[in-house]
């Protein structure tokens, strides 16, 4: 071989031979993070047969990786399996190294046999490609790529429980990171800055700076996939194309359901020069500090002819590529652009499949879990998440996202076959990934604490899979153990049953871990489901060595020594619910209590403001709801999602107690009810009279009539409280009392949970 380049960012070497009468041409490219790209050109002439064959050692041939949107393709390396659709990247490895090969094109790979087989025997495992598995005529020189990248990528850097980045302001939980994402605040258009007005930039800076103030790095969210329709021209070249030749495009979802996205192919010049410009606005303006990239879409087969994206097969019909080369091309420059800026790059990726290897060297952290919504619970196991979302092998940490045990909530599964927020829990934790995204951000409040109370920050992690884990259940070979270790010497322990029936046994470990110190069971799922943050903290208790984990669920356990000692431990001890307050009077008779406020659950929507509890003077028992509003528009809404659905159908009205900081329209509200597929039309306003204004620093009852609204499976209860664009003007709420639900004398009219 020759050197044909040599730059301190990228070296290339070439060949040319013959090979049995076959012209041959080797081209290897080498980037600086270690990317190397190869390209073989064969022909004219024949060929009988093309395979690579990749081996590895049987240390590093545990795991396997092939991200694609669904089904699941991870876990253990398997003895055999052939790859039959087309894929982007295959990975395979252990937990602490790997080696991956990447396509984006399959228009030359020829012949019926699969295209992708892994093996694994005595000798290690094996990934076989399969470029031509029939003999075969070249008529004119042709080109087979392909992408080859050790990792880790860069340094594994991760410490035990812990998160990369959340959302800024989220339910008060910005103690919880270093690093915050600032969603559709900083853009005025969908993912997009330079379209922005410039009269708010000064507020958008503002918003930075604070994060900045606060010791913060901040995140502005993108995709190198997507612009908003309508927001900027769009040439005919950027998009990816349907079946029918036409640009793809679809609703944005969330609360910018209305508006529509479009699709785009990231490799032509001109796109890549207008985002980066787009990105170098966010940072230049707002001195954004790096990005939230939303979906990476190197998996996303794509048809863009003007890219050389897709090719027509010998049917004539378009067969799909992946945009391996052009979206790592778009994310090595964002690297580059955010370190001359910045002196560093921060990018949180959701990659939506696992982090490609291609992509490794330029993501700071990535998070996934959605591609799992809709599957059955059976389509990820323990194996699945170890290989795919732990990070470990591939340097940047991962962290799991609640939305893949939300099935249940779009109508996609059967209650009994979505994913549940322990059962994601177990999974995560197991491999010390802690799951973001739950409402009021529990259980990671409650692990956060336990954490920082225990001194494990500093600690050791020991997986369940370690053959030096010490600890196992006896009696229970299902049960898998993983445990922390803590610098003066406590244990806790992740207790996972990762089968679909319950199972126990008695714990066992080393008798230096336990002598001296107190068995003692946790509990960190008290809180889970809810929306508020309110009275977030694990509990503990003594506990025996005996230990029964339900189906698909989590136990913790520790090994303290002298628990009561610990201020902060101490103030934990008990399993205890959170206990309301004693009322000062029972309900009106026939009213049963939707929210007393002494522990709320409630969550603003298209506000960026605040909910808290105040003790001043509420209406009845130890608390009320204050929530200091700023509206994003006149869809500003107070939310309560209820665990279970209510029958409210006997139900006449609803009353709600409002203390206004300043004089309030009463038109400013309005109530309404969603069943589990869609908002009722809004309850009538009874009294007071709809011209009233509240008077500030008063409690004033505020009652609507049901009518016909349905309500026989009440999921969420809403609060507008800003129609019209009235409002915006801080107030307290308590006693939200539903009537007609109780018979005469309070005997309960059916026997359905109101509140959790």
């Amino acid at each position: 071989p020759r050197w044909v380049l040599q730059t301190p960012a990228v070296a290339a070497t070439e060949r040319t031979w013959t090979a049995g009468g076959l012209p041959a041409r080797l081209r290897q490219t080498i980037e600086y993070d270690g990317f190397a790209t190869v390209d073989l050109t064969l022909g004219p002439g024949a060929v009988q047969d093309l395979s690579i064959a990749l081996r590895y050692r049987p240390e590093n041939s545990e795991l396997y990786h092939i991200p694609v949107f669904t089904p699941t393709l991870a876990g253990l390396w398997p003895a055999q399996m052939d790859v039959n659709q087309p894929v982007a990247t295959v990975w395979g490895g252990n937990d602490q190294r790997g080696f991956a090969v990447s396509m984006s094109t399959y228009r030359h790979w020829t012949g019926s046999a699969p295209k992708i087989s892994l093996q694994r025997g005595a000798e290690g495992g094996s990934i076989l490609l399969r470029l031509v598995s029939a003999p075969t005529t070249l008529a004119a020189a042709t080109t087979w790529r392909l992408g080859f990248m050790a990792t880790p990528a860069r340094p594994y850097e991760r410490q035990p429980l812990s998160l990369y980045a959340l959302a800024a302001g989220h339910l008060g939980a910005d103690q919880l990171v270093d690093t915050l994402t600032i969603w559709s605040a900083l853009s005025d258009r969908y993912a997009t800055f330079v379209t922005n007005d410039p009269a708010k930039d000064p507020e958008r800076r503002a918003m930075v700076d604070k994060l900045h103030a606060a010791g913060k790095t901040a995140l502005a969210y993108t995709t190198y996939m997507h612009v908003e329709e309508g927001a900027v021209e769009v040439p005919a070249d950027w998009p990816m194309l349907d079946a029918a030749g036409k640009p793809l495009s679809r609703s944005i979802g969330g609360s910018q359901a209305h508006l529509n996205r479009v699709f785009l192919a990231p490799g032509h010049p001109d796109f890549l020069a207008w985002k980066l410009r787009d990105l170098a606005h966010a940072i230049d303006r707002y001195d954004i500090d790096g990005f939230y990239v939303d979906t990476s879409y190197v998996i996303m087969p794509m048809v863009q002819p003007a890219q050389d994206l897709g090719w027509r097969d010998a049917a004539g019909q378009w067969q799909a590529d992946f945009p391996v080369w052009s979206m790592r091309a778009i994310w090595r420059e964002t690297y580059e652009l955010l370190c001359r800026k910045k002196g560093r790059a921060a990018i949180y990726a959701h990659h939506k499949g696992g982090c490609p290897a291609a992509l490794a060297a330029f993501t700071t952290a990535f998070c996934e879990g959605e591609q799992y919504t809709g599957q059955s619970i059976r389509n990820l196991t323990i194996d699945a998440l170890r290989a795919q979302v732990t990070g470990s092998a591939y340097g940047p940490p991962g962290f799991l996202i609640e939305q893949y045990y939300r099935s249940a909530d779009y109508g996609l599964r059967d209650r009994s076959q979505h994913h549940n927020p322990t059962e994601s829990l177990m999974l995560a934790l197991l491999h010390d990934v802690v799951p973001t995204g739950y409402p009021g951000h529990h259980p990671a409040r409650e692990l956060f604490a336990l954490r920082d109370d225990l001194g494990l920050t500093q600690g050791d992690f020991t997986p369940y899979h370690d053959p030096q884990q010490p600890w196992r259940v006896a009696g229970a070979e299902a049960l898998q153990v993983s445990s922390y270790r803590s610098p003066a010497g406590d244990s806790l322990l992740v207790i996972g049953n990762p089968t679909f029936e319950p199972c126990g046994g008695r714990l066992q470990g080393p008798a230096a871990a336990t002598a001296g110190r107190t068995a003692v069971a946790i509990d960190v799922l008290s809180r889970l489901g809810r929306q508020s943050p309110a009275t977030p903290g694990y509990r503990w208790e003594p506990a025996s060595l005996e230990v029964t984990v339900p189906a698909r669920s989590i136990v913790l356990r520790a090994w303290l020594r002298e628990p009561e000692a610990h201020p902060r431990l101490a103030a934990q001890r008990g399993f205890v619910p959170a206990v309301s307050a004693e009322r000062k009077n029972p309900p009106p008779a026939g009213a049963r209590v939707v929210d007393s406020m002494d522990d709320p659950d409630w969550v603003l929507a298209n506000d960026g403001g605040t909910v808290a509890v105040t003790t001043d003077s509420p209406q009845d028992s130890g608390g009320a709801l204050r929530v200091e509003p700023r509206p994003e528009h006149n869809a500003a809404a107070l939310l309560h999602s209820f665990p279970e659905p209510q029958d409210w159908s006997k139900a006449t009205a609803l009353t709600l107690q409002v203390r206004p900081a300043r004089p309030l329209p009463v038109s400013a509200f309005e109530l309404r009810l969603r069943n589990d597929h869609q908002y009722g039309p809004p309850l009538r306003l009874v009294s007071p009279a709809a011209a009233t204004m509240l008077p500030a620093g008063q409690w004033s009852e505020l009652r609507y009539e049901f009518g016909e609204v349905p309500r026989q499976k009440v999921m969420i209860l809403r609060i507008y409280h800003h129609r019209g664009e009235r409002g915006g003007v801080p107030f307290d709420l308590d006693e939200i009392l539903v009537h007609g639900l109780a018979a005469a004398g309070g005997a309960p009219a059916d026997d359905v949970p109101l509140t959790d």
